[in-house]
């Protein structure tokens, strides 16, 4: 598979491995990756998940707003807390990251917004308009109506929360790392 990123190309092959360089900025904990040409790649912080994915610039808008937002970079999840070395296992998730092209984080969050069109899958509603509603800690399971279970601990969802939303990242990630709608 070839991957265009501001302007270079190169192979996503296992055969022809693009050349990156990771590099600690200052004495931060933040690593940049960088393609052989220069280009910036991805941004990783030691004992972060998240991952600043570089990629073209997408505008954000919200239908009640005027204001808007340009960004080019994505943000993907790692599944372990990023250690501080770049590695052969953080190469191979770079390679897949770059390539992938389902919604990141701030994709999913806009699922969620005013307007925004409802989404099922298995007769559950995965994404939608979602309110605040009235108690800041509505949580996927409210939103969406269903028991979840964490570990030993048995959530209910909250009747009066039924599509209510504190935080619409959490719907795509999963605020507890077992859960999630998607």
């Amino acid at each position: 598979m070839l991957v265009a990123l501001r302007g270079a190309v190169w192979s996503t092959s296992r055969d022809s491995r693009p050349e990156w360089t990771a590099t600690r900025v200052g004495d931060s904990i933040r690593i940049e990756v960088r393609h052989g040409s220069g280009i910036l790649l991805a941004e990783l912080t030691d004992g972060g998940r998240t991952v600043r994915k570089m990629g073209p610039s997408r505008i954000w808008t919200e239908p009640s707003l005027d204001a808007q937002v340009t960004e080019d970079p994505s943000g993907r999840l790692l599944a372990e807390p990023y250690d501080g070395s770049f590695d052969a296992s953080d190469a191979s998730w770079l390679r897949w990251a770059l390539a992938d092209t389902s919604p990141d984080v701030l994709a999913v969050a806009f699922e969620y917004i005013t307007g925004a069109p409802d989404q099922v899958r298995g007769g559950l509603p995965i994404a939608g308009d979602a309110s605040y509603g009235p108690d800041p800690r509505a949580h996927f399971n409210d939103s969406l109506g269903v028991q979840w279970t964490h570990g030993t601990e048995v959530d209910p969802p909250e009747p009066e929360e039924i599509g209510s939303l504190d935080a619409p990242a959490s719907c795509g990630w999963g605020s507890d790392t077992d859960s999630g709608c998607r």
